[in-house]
């Protein structure tokens, strides 16, 4: 006879490896929070359908199908199809692991197979033991499961541990079923187990913790080397600019003075060719903010090279509130993500537009884009295959954005076909003492 305490606590931990299973392969549609309280009431509802049908096995295979496609699907970013694949995968995983402790135990012991319903301490030794079989063996399919998703990879030394304490609970088992160690004895070796299980689980779940946020300082000091490193090159190119403008107003003056003195008319022609390049060349953009022009002279030379065409209008706001490093990463990082899509569009339209609304300086930025948006949990999700930077120059945006008591908003158009981002960028935050 089950014991209702025991169940739960069982349910809990399939919960419990199903979260972390499905964190590792898919994005989280919610808040933790939720998804654990989601989590909660879907595994405990099977806990109670369990304990009115008295552990049927094929009532219990269908619950536990059920609950996991339901979870995954509720919280998670993964298809209906992709969810009954994996729910699947898991009820297959977590009965294959059960049965294979249930007949070690029964093998080593020359027992019948159901013993454990009829024991209770040596049910309470074996469901440790297999729920860690479990886990084991869903970590191991984590890792293969969308291997171009950032994850922390998990060292081999993790696994010998999740081995060995699976060895420390068979022991305590032996101790239980061959040793006269009183009944009390029995159940404190039992709940070590649990315990046991418990703690590897926390174990992993700190690791993988202080494993991302590792891999984010690295991403964080990764980016800003590279902001530093454009801010340089912007900046040669700023002079390269003033030399080649200087240069340009001298040659035109020449030019002018040549025109004058000159008398014929294929010259003239010749000249007043060059005087309209050099016009058109002087023409470049003015705002008022110097790294402002470079950075978007540069990106006209790569829409350019794209064929994409580009417009834009910094009249009424040069962006000069934002530090130079900080311009950098917010438009460098949203121009950069809007001709990476628009090159894969058919239209290839890109717009730049600033302006002030409200007491904020706003940042406008159009382009087309053929394919809507990922989105999961109100945040967009970077489709690049490399793993690397994983959706994080939209984190440094934001990041950034916070520093001047800012925000960003976005919007698809399915019939236009365009994608715009508006930035909103207010005062700098005062340093709090």
């Amino acid at each position: 006879m089950l014991d209702p305490l025991i169940s739960c606590i069982v349910y809990a931990a399939e919960m419990l490896i199903a979260y972390i299973f499905f964190s590792r392969i898919s994005e989280k549609k919610r808040k933790n929070v939720i998804i654990w309280l989601i989590g909660l009431i879907l595994f405990e509802v099977g806990a109670c359908i369990n304990l009115v049908f008295s552990n049927n096995i094929w009532i219990n295979l269908f619950t536990t199908f059920f609950i996991h496609t339901l979870f995954s699907v509720l919280c998670f970013d993964l298809s209906p199809i992709t969810s009954l694949w994996y729910a699947l995968v898991l009820t297959t995983v977590n009965t294959v692991t059960e049965a294979i402790i249930v007949f070690i135990v029964s093998l080593y012991n020359e027992g019948a197979i159901t013993e454990y319903n009829e024991d209770f301490a040596v049910f309470i030794l074996e469901c440790p033991a297999s729920k860690l079989l479990y886990f084991l063996v869903t970590l191991v399919l984590s890792c293969f499961v969308r291997p171009g998703r950032r994850k922390s990879r998990l060292p081999p030394s993790l696994f010998v541990y999740y081995g060995t304490a699976i060895g420390c609970i068979m022991i305590f088992w032996h101790i239980c079923m061959n040793h006269d160690v009183g009944e009390s004895n029995r159940y404190l070796l039992a709940l070590a187990s649990i315990i046991l299980f418990f703690s590897t689980v926390f174990l992993f779940v700190t690791y993988q913790h202080e494993a991302e946020k590792e891999a984010e300082l690295s991403q964080v000091k990764n980016e800003n080397l590279r902001l530093q490193t454009e801010r340089s090159y912007y900046e040669i190119l700023e002079r390269q600019n003033q030399q080649l403008m200087s240069y340009a107003h001298d040659t035109k003056n020449h030019l002018a003075a040549i025109y004058e003195l000159n008398n014929d008319p294929q010259i003239d022609t010749y000249i007043d060719k060059l005087s309209a390049d050099l016009k058109s060349y002087s023409e470049n953009c003015h705002s008022g903010n110097k790294l402002l022009d470079v950075m978007i002279s540069k990106y006209q030379i790569e829409c350019e090279k794209y064929d994409i065409e580009f417009v834009y209008d910094v009249r009424s706001c040069n962006l000069d509130v934002l530090e130079d490093t900080d311009l950098v990463s917010i438009l460098g990082n949203l121009m950069d993500n809007a001709i990476e899509a628009t090159v894969k569009s058919k239209k290839k339209t890109l717009s730049l537009e600033t302006a002030t609304m409200n007491g904020y300086n706003v940042l406008i930025i159009c382009n087309s884009c053929d394919t809507p948006p990922v989105e999961a949990n109100g945040a967009l999700i970077s489709t690049k295959p490399s793993n690397t930077f994983h959706g994080f120059g939209l984190k440094n945006v934001l990041r950034t954005l916070k520093k001047y008591n800012g925000d960003y908003a976005w919007d698809y158009d399915n019939k236009q076909k365009t994608f715009t981002v508006t930035a909103m960028i207010g005062e700098k935050a005062q340093n709090k003492p």
